[in-house]
């Protein structure tokens, strides 16, 4: 059984995090010798919490390991200088009220120890740091309950607090040489996976469960290199089999934007200082931008342009259920087929064609997207001219193929005809609401773009 790539390189850290932290260890022991062996004792508990430490803040991206390393520190100093005071209260209080047993020690210290995690539960919670939170009790523990030696209180209690930034130290030295992976390039990957998605959900499955592939005409589709795969008014390919594809691309664009979002609080706490060609450095922040020529993620527009494309998915998935139903494919191949010439609005504009149409707007998204340029509205414009209200246009009853072709079937009082109508009715409100989701869209996606370059 082949181990995965991202296991080795977690390993790969894990394994250059700790060997710092011992050659770290080591030379502070080295440098105090073993003359005195409380001080040399306490060089090589912080080793310990130090090696500790590493192997906990494993994180996948930067990001999240300078959140992590961050809410470690704060928890660190909160803990470690909490059980440090406490643990001097106790002593004077043993002193004062004159008992001097191990057990009456021990019951004051510990006795706390619950008030002190509900303090960091609720102190993590005030400052959005929940792993503070933790290391506020754990902190505690390790500096109050093993400590025996009132001489060297202050020196137990520093050495537990520096292992631990030397652990953060060492844990970010790793992530940052050995395999780097930056949640922001990671949530920017994610969105265009989503985007790739949502192209492939329009081009194959939002116009009809049987496709063909049609070259785009007159359409500008700015760098779209394969035609454009558009639904045929008949076909073969089973429904099952479109449903699993609707299904995997429709699952893909959520779940690579939930994943874009997740990224976006530890792209946060990393900025990029340097880029050459593909390769990029990010380093650790404390959440605000404090490098010179630093760049951070634009959250608040990705955040904007993310539940955009969740809507478009949303709308062009409900296009292909409805467009599922045989009775309407037919009425608007008729309308594809008969629409009068010269009229304006959706009966003259082929369902395929509106398909072109919006295939091109949104590969102009997402080639402005990959590009980081700035993104034309010609395509966009036009297919917004192409999806009107046709309810509104004088004289469209008369000349609506799909109402002809239900006559066609039978009364305009039967059964059949009213699901005609309540079918067409419901692709006219689809259509326009696929107009505005579109623009809506195209300017969130441009106000991203604008922040990427």
């Amino acid at each position: 059984m082949s181990i995965p790539a991202e296991v080795w390189q977690r390993a790969a850290r894990l394994f250059t995090a700790v060997t710092l932290a011992v050659i770290c260890g080591y030379s502070a022991a080295s440098w105090i010798g073993t003359d005195d062996q409380d001080v040399f004792r306490q060089a090589k508990s912080a080793t310990a919490a130090a090696g500790i430490t590493c192997t906990a803040l494993q994180a996948p991206v930067i990001g999240h390991l300078a959140l992590a390393g961050i809410e470690n520190l704060v928890g660190t100093m909160i803990g470690g200088w909490l059980g440090f005071a406490c643990f001097i209260l106790g002593h004077e209080a043993q002193e004062r009220y004159g008992s001097d047993t191990k057990m009456t020690q021990f019951l004051l210290r510990a006795g706390l120890a619950p008030f002190v995690g509900v303090l960091g539960v609720f102190a993590g919670w005030q400052m959005g740091m929940e792993i503070s939170g933790k290391l506020v009790l754990l902190t505690y523990l390790l500096v109050n309950i093993n400590n025996d030696d009132y001489e060297h209180a202050f020196e137990f209690t520093l050495s537990r607090i520096c292992g631990i930034v030397v652990g953060v130290t060492c844990s970010h030295i790793a992530h940052l040489v050995v395999f780097p992976k930056s949640a922001t390039k990671q949530a920017l990957k994610q969105f265009g996976v989503a985007l790739s998605s949502l192209l492939e959900l329009n081009a194959e499955q939002a116009w009809g469960p049987d496709h063909l592939t049609i070259e785009a005409g007159g359409v500008q589709a700015n760098g779209l290199s394969a035609p454009l795969l558009l639904p045929a008014t008949s076909g073969g390919r089973g429904a099952s089999a479109g449903e699993a594809q609707r299904g995997n691309f429709y699952g893909t664009i959520n779940n690579s934007l939930n994943t874009c979002e997740a990224l976006v609080r530890p792209a946060r706490y990393e900025v990029l200082v340097g880029q050459k060609g593909p390769f990029s450095c990010f380093l650790p922040t404390w959440g605000q931008p404090c490098w010179p020529g630093s760049w951070q993620l634009p959250s608040t527009q990705l955040l904007q342009a993310a539940p955009a494309l969740r809507r478009m998915a949303r709308l062009l998935y409900a296009l292909s259920l409805l467009l599922e139903d045989g009775i309407l494919a037919d009425g608007l191949a008729r309308l594809e087929r008969g629409a009068p010439e010269g009229s304006e609005g959706l009966p003259c504009a082929a369902p395929r064609h509106l398909a072109q149409l919006l295939q091109a707007a949104l590969q102009d998204m997402a080639s402005g997207f990959a590009s980081h340029a700035a993104i034309p509205s010609g395509n966009l414009h036009t297919f917004l001219k192409a999806v009107p209200s046709t309810s509104s246009q004088p004289g469209f009853a008369s000349v609506n193929p799909l109402q002809q072709a239900a006559h066609d079937m039978t009364d305009a009082c039967s059964p059949a005809f009213q699901a005609v109508q309540v079918r067409w009715h419901a692709f006219q409100f689809l259509m326009e609401q696929l107009s505005s989701e579109t623009a809506a869209m195209y300017n969130t996606m441009q106000d991203l773009v604008t922040e990427l370059v």
